[in-house]
């Protein structure tokens, strides 16, 4: 969560200065300059003031929003609650303020991280506009925003940013279908070179360790303990020592070996179980 938001501080940073606030009320359409595209929206709000959002995007699709900010119970006539209230698709979010003042929100698309998490859209909403993590999020289409358009029932100010088209559907990750059918065509393609990796180790360790294997304990049981011999140059205790820890060596280098062949396998089988 937290890589998503750095990401939309980046982009913010990026983004060509927003345009000067506008006001109005009813059906309004917001559309970004030719070769560009809708980063931000924002919009303030006063008590009293339902509105619906359709974000078009270049390919087409369409992404809902609504948002609200109403007044919903007097507490023992001292204190007036305020509720806003925000959604995209399916996801909603309430918050209650006791303090009056606007409400501020804010709708913006969020990159997928290195084609590990879903494209985002969120939402958020406070009655300061300083906040930017994040009241809602839904996930979203690849593909940039081209227009907008807010149906509220009561006067509202607006104002958007706005980046290059291309810039931003670059930065727009691939659908988590795409990123796996990117890895099935990877592990697909490195198939037959692992094959013939773990083919030539599985040869090596038969023919050491199999096939030849009474033959590779006598040389190392014999070759050590010559130069052990002659390193120790007759003490027993240096001799045994040399002695031993060419053995551990020897026992130890096996196993790694064994070990390198199951996690190779391991690896290979997990490619395929995406």
């Amino acid at each position: 969560m937290r890589k998503l938001i750095l990401i939309a501080l980046v982009l913010m940073a990026c983004i060509v200065p927003a345009m000067a606030s506008d006001f109005g009320s009813g059906t309004i359409e917001v559309s970004a300059p030719d070769g560009h595209s809708i980063a931000n929206l924002y919009i303030v709000s006063n008590e009293g003031t339902t509105g619906t959002i359709v974000f078009q995007h270049q390919n087409g699709m369409t992404t809902g929003a609504a948002w609200s900010y109403t007044t919903v119970a007097d507490l023992y006539g001292y204190s007036i609650v305020r509720r806003g209230a925000i959604a995209i698709g399916s996801e909603f979010e309430t918050r209650d303020y006791v303090t009056p003042g606007q409400l501020y929100t804010m709708f913006y698309q969020v990159p997928g991280v290195a084609n590990i998490t879903q494209n985002r859209f969120s939402g958020f909403m406070d009655q300061s506009k300083v906040s930017l993590w994040p009241t809602v999020e839904a996930d979203g289409p690849a593909s940039p925003v081209i227009k907008v358009t807010i149906t509220s029932d009561a006067e509202i100010e607006y104002w958007y940013d706005y980046v290059d088209t291309s810039e931003q559907q670059g930065l727009l990750a691939s659908s988590n279908d795409d990123w796996i059918k990117k890895i099935m065509e990877f592990a697909y393609g490195s198939f037959w070179l692992v094959y013939d990796f773990v083919t030539m180790l599985l040869y090596w360790l038969r023919f050491f360790f199999v096939d030849n294997l009474l033959l590779i304990i006598a040389l190392f049981l014999s070759v050590p303990m010559a130069f052990a011999a002659k390193n120790s140059k007759g003490n027993p205790e240096k001799f045994f020592r040399q002695y031993f820890k060419s053995l551990r060596g020897f026992f130890e280098f096996m196993l790694s070996m064994w070990r390198m062949l199951i996690e190779t396998i391991g690896t290979v089988r997990g490619w395929f179980r995406i």
